[in-house]
């Protein structure tokens, strides 16, 4: 699934219960993931480019992630995936999940 440019904001679980194992997203437009928009598919890593200004509350839980990626960005991002996120926050990197654990690599 590729988010185009066009698209500004992913309502509350607007992609929720869908089998989806991967998302794209335009690097175009600012963009803002609201609550369990993409929960209970099966996405395995993730790329958040910079542009995304905010990811709201369980966006992406129940979806096996393993790896996601921040794009460079110059503040944080507040978000969890099944209750789990880095000590301080989602920073530019990689974060892998280590032993149930979010570990920037």
């Amino acid at each position: 699934m590729v988010i185009t440019q066009n698209v500004k904001t992913i309502n509350n679980s607007a992609f929720k219960n869908n089998q989806i194992t991967q998302v794209k997203f335009s690097e175009d437009a600012r963009l803002e993931i609201h609550d369990y928009a993409f929960a209970n598919n099966k996405i395995k890593s993730i790329t958040i480019p910079s542009n995304v200004a905010e990811i709201r509350k369980e966006a992406f839980d129940r979806n096996n992630l393993q790896e996601v990626t921040i794009e460079n960005r110059g503040q944080a991002l507040t978000f969890k995936i099944d209750g789990k996120a880095p000590a301080d926050g989602w920073i530019t990197g990689k974060f892998k999940l280590t032993n149930g654990v979010w570990v920037k690599q």
